[in-house]
């Protein structure tokens, strides 16, 4: 039997994550499952296009906590010069076993999000479109970057 690639391992990894939005109320995004929360996010915040990403973790290479919080201020910031507004958040395996802060930026454009996504060195992003379907998006899809 041929071992998963690297590629495939982390493709369902990303899959498989819940993308929770800490907004009120709470709620779980699922790459592929149209989210009726995120419709009405959208809505109550006059947008039509959102983005799940982090800044933990470069390439999926573990990195100390005070390497990733300092990560995600910079994510932040930039982020806040965009003048766009985000709701905190976090992603999680399905076994708990993982987590990693998180952000769902709202009204950012496909490119603004494929920009952040390579400057913070992540390979994927969650893409939100006008459906409210969260789609996994591949940051530099001819190759998966791993230690």
């Amino acid at each position: 039997m041929k071992k998963p690639s690297v590629m495939t391992e982390l493709i369902d990894a990303y899959a498989s994550t819940k993308f929770v939005v800490e907004s009120q109320p709470t709620f779980t995004l699922r790459v592929g499952n149209r989210s009726e929360a995120l419709a009405n996010l959208y809505v109550k915040t006059g947008v039509n296009t959102a983005c799940f990403i982090t800044a933990y973790n470069p390439f999926s290479v573990l990195l100390t906590l005070p390497h990733n919080v300092a990560r995600q201020a910079e994510l932040l910031k930039n982020i806040l010069d965009l003048k766009l507004k985000f709701v905190f958040g976090f992603g999680q395996s399905d076994d708990s076993d993982w987590r990693e802060a998180s952000v769902l930026v709202l009204g950012i454009t496909y490119e603004e999000s494929m920009k952040l996504a390579v400057k913070h060195e992540q390979n994927a992003f969650i893409w939100c479109d006008e459906t409210a379907t969260p789609m996994l998006t591949l940051s530099y899809p001819n190759s998966i970057h791993s230690a």
